[in-house]
């Protein structure tokens, strides 16, 4: 199973969020072994929303040059995503409206 963990605090693996979201894929492949991916969304170039919905219009590619295209890519080819943890200095509420593309 491909799971894709998307961890939205700048304080990447030294974070509460990931101590705590890394039980699940850990416990996980005690059963089967998995693929885990991480997104540390600190490291990528997203820019926020702007509600114009050119990315529904347009498969998912928006009016915007940076790395949303490959994480919804990510997103829709992964079996589990989780961990859409939107902290206050990375991906907050204006980020989460480049999610809308995905189906």
């Amino acid at each position: 199973m491909k799971i894709l963990v998307i961890n939205g605090s700048p304080k990447k693996d030294k974070s509460d969020t990931m101590h705590l979201t890394r039980a699940f894929p850990d416990g996980m492949n005690g059963f089967s072994e998995n693929e885990v991916h991480i997104i540390h969304a600190i490291d990528k170039h997203i820019e926020y929303c702007t509600g114009c919905f050119a990315c529904m219009r347009n498969g998912g590619s928006g009016i915007h040059n940076d790395d949303m295209r490959g994480i919804l890519e990510e997103i829709l080819s992964s079996d589990l995503p989780i961990s859409f943890q939107f902290h206050h200095t990375q991906m907050d509420g204006s980020h989460a409206g480049r999610f809308v593309s995905v189906k």
